[in-house]
């Protein structure tokens, strides 16, 4: 005993974040546990990798120890246990380290091979620098739609390739669908209709985004993908030049690339995929160019690329020529020019008879105020830079046009100078003339002698005519203006010529355009004809969203026009006045969905403004509309449900319940769903609300078969940051996040009697409660309990310092639980309100029919810990125990609660400040998103029988979860990039779905998803509804079977179950060579002896009262803090920081062998209990502690 070496090791939290080589990990291992798995995660893959396994003999409780193989970050470790062993105990005794044997030389030498290098024939590159080569009749610009013959196809932002059937103009159809949503807008088409390529930006990512391109091959109604072709970039624009396509797409140089002494860290890919067998498409070639992508621009021989200047990143770009002429096609780079300024969009440069010639937006000493015009000439077979001119000092360049030898220019600064430049000798451009007109124009396009022009005048769109037979003496011929005098129109056409339509056959124009008039945004379509009288309206074709597009069929007597929500075909026989022939939907936002049968109900919450593309009518009503399950983007009927907005929606025993808010009342209704899939309204009530906040958020409960309760739902704040900083009585800034969102004072419930039969279908209003609370009021959502809506508060009250009084000198939260008893709904009782010691966040009844429940709440910036077991002294006056409370910390916790239908009684308390990340309640189990980059993912808790928090699982693991939800069957969690599944029920052995990648770049609020035995939809808004099929239900039947024992389940260990010791203080023998790296030891009985009292505290009757939550140290009332170890015959070793390593046993304490001293000692238990009181035998003395 004397020579005993006993160290006592450090909590995980407190070890050195730096683990050593021959570090040991102390394990406290669950009962059950047959294995625990040493796992460290790779630093390159984030991949844990199991390097070292214990175990333990299952007939006796212990520890185990794991040795550290290697120095490693303590982050990047951690211990999983299983409750199984496939090999009995014994069989782990034998030898694990053999050392080394001689291997066979000859069979080493045997597998050496010798590569031979590949040899590519490269084929010439024609000389074509000198070729007159203007033509473009080859080459292909994307976009997001083409009319071909009978056929639309739209590559549209809200859904993705929808292909639509024109071939009876009055009933348009969507014939296939590729849902692609929120991913890009560049389509090309193949002429024979049978294959599409769509650029995207890929789903599912983080920043630097990547792009590919989509091979689709296109069947009648079947859309089949060929391939996915990666561009490792994010795209910018592209070019089809017969049938090779060219891709320039920004990439982010993770390290910075170097060129010509300049340093960069955004480069340009050009890519060049070989389409010429669209079943089989290659990625021949990509080159990297200094400097980020700006122009894209070809003819049939070459290709202009535009990038940014390293060496003047903001005021110079470069442009690079490529021949195109080469036998593969991939572009090979003639020339490099440098022009003197920006080249701003591709009619800014022009090829033609081997001269590059450039305008650009330059800057005098790169000055925005010194800018200025600039025209350039280049000779492509040496770069040289042949003639200038400059144009319009200090004004902003805007559209430019080259038409022959002649180029068109304008600029802008109060009034709209259009330029004639004559290009007949490259090295001396000559200005013919200049015209002075009001407005700008973003777009013109030569047609004979006059140039059609798109721009701006006074806030308005514009469309003008400009007169250019005699080039000296320019004119403008005629102009017109979109929407009315004194609104203010823009048009997508004035940034995106692909916007204006045509008909060059009958000189037709069509423009989009949307205008603010008389309070009220309108959507309308310009008709334009060139006619020799000048610039015609045609009439307007009006549209509830803004207009994308819009072109005349071949004969000029159909227009279809489209947004991204709907398709329109006029009948424009009549020209001066067109008529509405046909309207079809192609997308809506969807901010509900409920499940009923085999149909979809897809609710729009209120018309109004839209992101993005798509703006609708502020006035438009709340819409439902019923699809197929399998169809949900293909209409079955459509039903405006009247003024206001949804509140709340409940499907219920084949019927719809729906709320409505409409100037401070409250609509309710109820819908019988038809087995055709048509929605008929039954019955409506309305009654005033309370509360009449802005767009209120109301929850349905059913209480019974007749019975309806609609409860409002509190508002609070979804955020929270983590801070370190302590309120006490010194002031801290009242700055500090999170700032509470607080919500409306008041609550209330309504309930109502519906009642069906042949007579007809009655609503009625019974009766309706509220509970009214004054001061920094937060409410959490309605939780229903058997025949009670329960409700949790926070009120915060602030003292603020009377100087300034924007300082916090104190601040307290007082939290509460409320309720309504409906049991009677026609008189609806107000609960006693009840103490929390947080918001409330969920709620499980323990079993069905009983008010007896589980409670959880939140609590973010208050005390925290203030409810768990503290230090108990002896009171020298009246000789009982007493609390000492803890050291103040400030943070985030989760508490759970008993409640027993009157009162909540405190069982544990889960300590998040460390988190920000979301909270999830299903089925008793709290779901806890983990926000630390160390440890992603969302941890899984339960009560268990002693009524703590009990660890289950890891989900998720690696992803930053922002937002959960559950139905009580699935738990779905969010991240920046998809979403992930996981069974609830299976929680303890979490199945995550493996196909859970969302189908665009969508960032969908999840709290509407709906599931069912196929999958889980969410509603996406604009983007219409995200599907998530299940794993095939063989797979998860396998998983079910495999549950009740043969499948491995490895739970996460809680890190307070370790203690780390260094290699010289382990308290067992690994340092033997023959060592595996790791040794069980088992426990003996002392807290299994113990008397359990209330708030986890035990006594023994030789040894007092003691708190050994934190096992193997102990809280002692008498001893304070002290390190256990026990040994045979329920002897102990006790070490305390004072007085070393004593040892004792119960026929013998409080006598106790000191074992620094080697000598007895004994405690005087009469002692005042803030001391500890010893005598020394050897001494004969006593000492105090």
């Amino acid at each position: 005993m004397a020579n005993a070496v006993i160290a006592v090791g450090e909590s995980w939290s407190q070890a050195s974040i730096w683990l050593k080589k021959g570090d040991v990990i102390e394990i406290s291992a669950p009962a059950e546990a047959k294995r625990v798995r040493l796992e460290i995660r790779d630093e390159d893959t984030g991949e844990w990798d199991a390097v070292k396994t214990g175990h333990l003999p299952g007939s006796r409780a212990g520890k185990v120890y794991l040795e550290i193989p290697f120095d490693v970050d303590r982050n990047r470790v951690r211990v999983r246990w299983n409750s199984s062993d496939p090999l009995p105990y014994s069989f782990y005794k034998g030898r694990s380290k053999f050392g080394a044997r001689e291997g066979n030389i000859s069979s080493a030498s045997a597998q050496l091979r010798t590569a031979e290098p590949e040899l590519m024939a490269m084929s010439a590159v024609a000389d074509s620098a000198e070729a007159s080569d203007d033509g473009t009749d080859n080459v292909q610009e994307s976009d997001i739609w083409r009319l071909s013959g009978d056929r639309l196809y739209f590559f549209n932002q809200m859904r993705g390739l929808q292909v639509v059937d024109l071939s009876r103009p009055a009933v348009p159809k969507v014939i296939a669908r590729h849902r692609l949503p929120a991913s890009g807008e560049q389509m090309y088409v193949a002429d024979d209709g049978d294959y599409a390529y769509l650029l995207a930006q890929k789903s599912g990512q983080s920043w630097p985004y990547s792009s590919e391109v989509r091979v689709l091959k296109l069947d009648g109604p079947e859309i089949s993908e060929v391939a996915r072709l990666d561009l490792d970039a994010s795209y910018r624009e592209s070019r089809m030049v017969g049938d090779k396509l060219y891709v320039l797409s920004e990439k982010w140089e993770r390290d910075k690339m170097r060129w010509q002494n300049w340093s960069f860290s955004y480069s340009t890919r050009l890519a060049t995929f070989d389409l010429s067998d669209p079943d089989n498409p290659q990625k021949i070639d990509e080159k990297i160019l200094a400097g980020a992508p700006q122009v894209i621009s070809a003819t049939n021989s070459n290709l202009m690329v535009v990038t940014r200047d390293p060496a003047d990143y903001y005021n110079k770009h470069i442009v690079r020529v490529f021949d195109l002429t080469g036998f593969t096609g991939i572009p090979e780079e003639v020339a490099e020019v440098k022009p003197g300024g920006r080249v701003l969009d591709k009619f800014k440069l022009r090829i033609r008879n081997g001269i590059l010639t450039v305008i650009s937006q330059a800057y005098r000493e790169k000055s925005w105020r010194a800018r200025y015009s600039l025209l350039e000439t280049f000779k492509i077979s040496s770069g040289k830079h042949l003639g200038t001119m400059e144009l319009a000092e200090r004004e902003t360049l805007y559209a430019t046009r080259f038409d022959g030898d002649y180029a068109y220019v304008v600029t802008f600064l109060r009034t709209d100078p259009l330029f004639i430049i004559d290009l007949t000798e490259p090295k001396k451009p000559r200005l013919i003339s200049e015209l002075i007109v009001p407005g700008w124009s973003e777009y013109i396009q030569p047609i004979g002698d006059q140039l059609f022009a798109v721009g701006v005048e006074e806030g308005r769109v514009t469309a003008s005519l400009f007169d250019i037979s005699d080039k000296e003496n320019p004119s403008l011929a005629h102009r017109v203006f979109m929407g009315k005098q004194g609104a203010y129109s823009w048009s997508e056409a004035n940034y995106d010529e692909k916007a204006i339509g045509q008909l060059p056959s009958q000189n037709l124009f069509l423009i989009p355009f949307q205008s603010w008039e008389e309070g009220g945004n309108v959507k309308k379509v310009q008709v334009l004809e060139v006619t020799d009288t000048g610039l015609v309206t045609r009439g307007e074709i009006t549209h509830r969203f803004q207009a994308r597009r819009a072109a005349p069929d071949e004969t000029g007597m159909r227009i279809f026009s489209i947004s991204g929500n709907e398709l329109r075909v006029t009948d424009f026989a009549d020209r001066e006045n067109p008529k509405p022939l046909a309207q079809m939907p192609l997308a809506w936002k969807v901010d509900r969905i409920h499940l009923a049968g085999e149909h979809l109900l897809q609710i729009e919450d209120q018309g109004g403004y839209y992101w993005g593309w798509g703006m609708s009518s502020q006035d438009a009503n709340a819409t439902l509309r019923v699809t197929n399950t399998a169809t949900p983007d293909e209409l079955i009927s459509s039903l405006n449900l009247g003024a206001g907005t949804i509140a709340g929606s409940l499907v219920h025993a084949g019927k719809l319940h729906l709320a409505l808010a409409n100037n401070g009342k409250l609509v309710a209704e109820i819908y019988d769903l038809e087995s055709n899939g048509s929605a008929i309204r039954l019955v409506s009530a309305e009654v005033k609300l309370k509360n009449n906040n802005y767009r209120p958020e109301l929850k349905a409960f059913i209480l019974d078969g007749k019975t309806v309760c609609w409860a409002t739902v509190g508002k609070q704040g979804q955020t929270y940051f983590p801070y370190e900083y302590r309120r006490s009585s010194v002031m801290i800034d009242d700055i500090i996040y999170p700032y509470p969102s607080y919500g409306p004072s008041t609550v209330e419930a309504h309930a109502f009697t519906f009642e069906e039969n042949l007579a007809g279908s009655t609503l009625v209003h019974e009766a309706n409660a509220s509970i009214t609370l004054s001061g920094n009021v937060q409410w959490s959502e309605p939780f229903l309990l058997q025949d009670r809506i329960l409700y949790g508060s926070t009120v915060t009250n602030h003292l603020y310092d009377s100087k300034d009084t924007w300082r916090v000198v104190n601040s307290d939260v007082n939290s509460s639980l409320h309720g309504f008893d409906l049991s009677d709904p026609k008189n609806p009782k107000i609960l006693a309100p009840a103490s929390l010691p947080g918001l409330l966040t969920g709620v499980h009844q323990l079993e069905e029919g009983s008010q007896e429940a589980y409670l959880f709440a939140e609590s973010k910036d208050t005390s925290i810990g203030i409810y768990r077991p503290m230090p108990v002294i002896l009171d020298d006056d009246s000789r009982e125990f007493k609390i000492i409370p803890e050291t103040e910390r400030y943070g985030r916790s989760l508490t759970a609660c008993a409640y027993d239908g009157t009162q909540a009684y405190y069982l544990d308390e889960l300590d998040l400040s460390g988190t920000s990340g979301p909270l999830a309640m299903a089925k008793g189990n709290a779901f806890v998103g983990q926000s630390s980059s160390q440890s992603p993912g969302v941890d899984a808790y339960r009560i268990d029988e002693s009524g703590l928090f009990t660890k289950t699982s890891d989900l998720f693991k690696g992803d930053n979860i922002s937002e959960l939800a559950t139905d009580g069957s699935y738990l779905i969690g969010r991240t920046n990039n998809d979403v992930r599944v996981t069974d609830v029920h299976q929680v303890d052995s979490p199945y995550e779905w493996p196909n859970s990648a969302l189908s665009g770049n969508l960032y969908p609020t999840i709290k509407h998803f709906v599931s069912s035995a196929d999958g889980i939809r969410i509603p996406v808004g604009n983007y219409g509804i995200e599907y998530l099929s299940a794993p095939p239900s063989t797979e998860r039947r396998t998983l079910q079977a495999r549950r009740s024992g043969t499948v491995e389940s490895w739970p996460v260990l809680d890190e307070s179950l370790f203690r780390v010791f260094k290699a010289d203080e382990v308290p067992v023998s690994l340092a033997h060579a023959s060592s595996p790296g790791w040794k069980f030891r088992p426990d003996s009985a002392l807290d299994q002896n113990a008397t359990s009292l209330e708030a986890h505290w035990k006594s023994l009757p030789w040894f007092g009262f003691f708190h050994a939550r934190s096992y193997p140290w102990i809280y002692h009332a008498r001893l304070g803090w002290t390190y256990i170890s026990e040994s045979e015959g329920n002897a102990l070793w006790i070490w305390r920081a004072k007085s070393g390593w004593l040892w004792t046993r119960p026929d013998l304490y409080p006598h106790l062998y000191n074992h620094a001293t080697t000598a007895w000692t004994y405690i005087d238990l009469q002692a005042p209990s803030n001391t500890v009181r010893l005598y020394d035998r050897s001494d004969k003395d006593w000492k105090t502690e």
